[in-house]
């Protein structure tokens, strides 16, 4: 049985709010280790395999291609970019970015963001930028962004570098 209108698909939210906010902020320097190394794209499959048998067949979904890109970003800010699988629902993510500094001038700090459709999928004035803690917990950050990986990662550098330096 497909989720109730208007309710995101159980195996893309959780991937994309829950399996890889938490594995990053619980480990931030080995899981950005991994994924800026050639590993990176096996290993978020990993996930999703590993994620996806725990799940029932009816919350499963059958495009489970992620993609990976990390950026090196001003400040010693370090971001690893998933795009997620096509955004059917509501409340689905359409990128999930680990952002992450180590060392440098500024302060460490592990953060985790998605951009996810709002109410209607893949209108650019309809999404929101939130924040996920490890336990799962979410803030609003931005009402809105463009559906593109760049913007998403220039929107992030911009409030990162406000925040942090």
């Amino acid at each position: 049985m497909d989720p109730a209108p208007g309710e995101p698909r159980v195996a893309h939210y959780l991937y994309a709010h829950r399996a890889v906010p938490r594995a990053f902020l619980r480990n931030p320097a080995a899981i950005m280790g991994i994924l800026g190394s050639d590993d990176g794209p096996v290993f978020l499959s990993g996930m999703w395999d590993v994620m996806d048998e725990a799940l029932q067949p009816q919350e499963r979904v059958k495009d489970t291609r992620v993609e990976l890109e990390c950026f090196a970003l001003s400040g010693d800010i370090f971001v690893a970019l998933v795009t997620m699988p096509p955004v059917a629902r509501p409340l689905e993510a359409y990128f999930v970015a680990c952002a992450a500094r180590f060392e440098g001038d500024g302060a460490p700090f592990a953060r985790a963001f998605t951009l996810d459709a709002a109410t209607t999928p893949g209108d650019p004035e309809d999404t929101g930028i939130l924040e996920w803690t490890a336990e799962g917990e979410r803030t609003l950050l931005e009402p809105r962004c463009a559906l593109d990986g760049s913007a998403f990662v220039d929107t992030l550098e911009a409030f990162l570098i406000e925040e942090h330096g």
